[in-house]
């Protein structure tokens, strides 16, 4: 945990020493009004984003919690080796629980994620379009908690690629993620 945010400060002052010297180097040439055209025509994407939570339902919730995920590029995102978790564990994701392949996200897909010995499939009306993920144990995080937490989504390389803050939930209501704001 301490290590990935120390990595993501040292990212962020090296990234603000470059920018620093661009700056300099385009004030001298009078082109600082081109470096804000480029800045303004850059894209930016969360990537892959966590897009539902289902964290109290009805049936057995250590069966039954559940994530989706949202790739929110026009391009396919592999997702193998990304891990998944709230503050106390994180878990990697994994493609088809059996033969661990299927971790690719289509354009404007969705993913489900859930743990190794769900019934979340056979529980929920889960489109089959989907892609169906598992963590590599048997709870997502530390399980998913009924008082609300943060869940986080790093990339195989340790880089956070979003965080959802939840609250209290209600039984059988899961969080949907719509127009960047949070509903049951």
């Amino acid at each position: 945990g301490h290590l990935l945010y120390i990595r993501i400060a040292l990212k962020c002052h090296i990234i603000s020493a470059i920018l620093y010297i661009i700056r300099s180097k385009f004030i001298k040439m009078k082109l600082l009004p081109c470096l804000f055209a480029f800045i303004l025509l850059i894209q930016v994407s969360n990537g892959v984003i966590i897009n539902e939570i289902m964290a109290d339902p009805i049936a057995d919730e250590t069966l039954n919690e559940w994530i989706e995920l949202y790739n929110n590029e026009d391009r396919q995102i592999n997702i193998s080796g990304f891990l998944i978790g709230d503050d106390e564990d994180n878990d990697t994701t994994e493609g088809g629980l059996y033969g661990k392949e299927g971790a690719i996200i289509g354009p404007f897909g969705f993913a489900v994620i859930t743990d190794d010995a769900t019934r979340a499939y056979n529980n929920f009306n889960v489109s089959p379009d989907a892609v169906r993920l598992y963590i590599d144990d048997s709870s997502i995080g530390n399980g998913l908690s009924n008082g609300g937490e943060t869940i986080y989504l790093y990339d195989s390389n340790g880089n956070l690629m979003h965080n959802l803050s939840y609250s209290q939930t209600t039984e059988g209501l899961s969080w949907a993620f719509v127009n960047n704001s949070l509903y049951k």
